[in-house]
């Protein structure tokens, strides 16, 4: 894999992601009605094979597409544009740029041909503390990250400090000191998140002692050692950006000249990753990383200025930015925008395996939009952030919404009215949200092939992006993993 293949499979994603296809990811399903979505977005070709005069096939369409295992593989020969337009798009994924994007199996075989030694070693399970899902992910991102250590050891001499970054609740911190002996600092922003790291440390100190008692037992085991959390993990309060000494942390956190570190990020929320990327290029201390974003919203980017949702959120952010990364990709001045970035973390492949059609109360928010503009201006509209409700239909829907904003309820004849008018597109946006789905995908492989050319810009070669996770269990699952020779 070279600079330039990276470069090219990015130059063809910007191709494909017109300024209408930026539109179309950064449309809001709340205006689905009131700014005709579906004829501004969907291409005339598609519109035309699914709605032709008299002829509707809005719901075998549906019905095909809800029929397949992941919907590229939807038998779409009776719709040929709508064909032509997921295959397409399935060419710009991650998962089919198979040159660039490695699964775990193609990456500890690139590993061995470099030299390293990569093992497959079962860890013992704590199920208890964990649902299948984190389970699932810190398994694997642990026995991977120990993998890593132990070559950087082999090479260095010098047994590897790991930083987690986004400690969380200390899932991951905890599997590498347990399991693998490591001296992990787990780094969180949140003092709420660190405290229940420290007292989830103490009962899961004691559940491994009981799990390592037990197996010694059944495989007569007399030499497996007990590993104590309490001295190997540390977790810390502190908010993360680019200029985070990492290295001084640990040396003072662990009272020890530590000279080499690896730094891990399980699902680092967006800026923490592009930090943390950021940090390990320019510490020649840090020797390894495996880093796995998600929440791609909260990313602050270069070329455009967006609003959070979370305040806080933006206020910690705005002075780092996140995307892009690249040089190259700078070059292009190219703003995704927060709702293209918040519709990248929709995953395909999870909507697919669950069948799990939109709720029908987004297809009443958009008629309540539509009755909201009959009623007040824009800008009052615009401050309805009406949340979740539990309304079962959509006359309970409207009601419920204009109590929460103390507004006077409108007339029952309007209510009916308007969903006597749009009742019947409640499957054409089923299917707009399908068609529009297929292209999240797409600008997550962007956001992550920038930041892979990043580091090949900084000339760390050994840099990949490795398929981690089950797609359908954990949706964020491609992680940048890299090691400076």
């Amino acid at each position: 894999m070279t600079t330039n293949l990276i470069q090219a499979r990015i130059d063809q994603i910007l191709k494909f992601m017109t300024p209408a296809k930026l539109k179309f990811v950064n449309c809001h399903m709340v205006n689905y009605l009131t700014d005709d979505h579906w004829t501004n977005f969907i291409p005339k070709s598609i519109r035309d094979e699914v709605i032709n005069g008299e002829n509707d096939k809005t719901q075998e369409l549906l019905e095909k597409f809800m029929s397949s295992k992941e919907g590229y593989d939807a038998d779409l020969d009776d719709f040929p544009h709508t064909k032509a337009f997921v295959e397409e798009t399935q060419n710009f994924t991650l998962a089919a740029m198979k040159e660039i994007c490695l699964d775990l199996t193609e990456f500890r075989k690139e590993m061995t041909k470099i030299g390293f030694h990569m093992t497959d070693e079962p860890p013992l399970k704590i199920k208890d503390f964990m649902s299948a899902k984190k389970n699932h992910e810190v398994e694997i991102t642990a026995s991977l990250v120990n993998d890593l250590c132990k070559n950087i050891e082999r090479i260095s001499s010098e047994k590897p400090v790991i930083i987690d970054a986004g400690d969380g609740k200390g899932y991951l911190s905890s599997m590498l000191a347990l399991q693998y002996g490591k001296f992990v600092l787990g780094i969180d922003a949140s003092e709420i998140n660190t405290q229940g790291a420290e007292k989830r440390k103490q009962k899961m100190s004691r559940a491994w002692k009981t799990l390592v008692k037990k197996a010694k037992n059944e495989h007569n085991n007399a030499s497996e050692k007990e590993i104590t959390i309490e001295g190997n993990y540390r977790p810390v309060t502190q908010f993360i950006d680019e200029r985070t000494d990492f290295v001084e942390m640990a040396q003072s956190n662990f009272e020890q000249p530590f000279e080499t570190f690896f730094l891990s990020g399980l699902h680092t929320c967006g800026n923490l990753a592009s930090n943390s990327i950021k940090i390990y290029q320019n510490n020649p201390k840090i020797r390894g990383l495996c880093n796995i974003g998600c929440c791609y919203h909260f990313l602050v980017e270069e070329f455009g200025e967006d609003v959070f949702v979370n305040e806080q959120k933006y206020t910690m952010n705005k002075d780092s930015i996140g995307f892009p990364l690249s040089s190259y990709v700078k070059k292009t001045k190219i703003f995704l925008g927060r709702n293209a970035r918040m519709h990248a973390s929709q995953s395909l492949y999870r909507f697919f395996a669950e069948k799990s059609l939109p709720h029908q109360t987004l297809h009443y928010r958009a008629m309540l939009q539509v009755l909201l503009e009959r009623k007040f201006s824009t800008g009052e509209c615009s401050k309805w952030l009406v949340g979740k409700l539990k309304a079962t239909n959509f006359e309970e829907y409207v009601n419920q919404s204009f109590d929460k904003f103390k507004q006077e309820r409108p007339t029952k004849e309007l209510i009916e009215e308007i969903e006597a008018n749009f009742n019947e597109k409640l499957v054409q946006l089923q299917l707009f949200y399908i068609l529009r789905l297929f292209l999240a995908p797409i600008t997550e492989s962007l956001i992550i092939l920038d930041r892979l050319l990043f580091l090949r810009e900084k000339g760390i070669e050994k840099s990949f992006i490795v398929e981690l996770f089950d797609k359908v269990v954990s949706p964020r699952c491609y992680g940048i993993v890299s090691l400076k020779s």
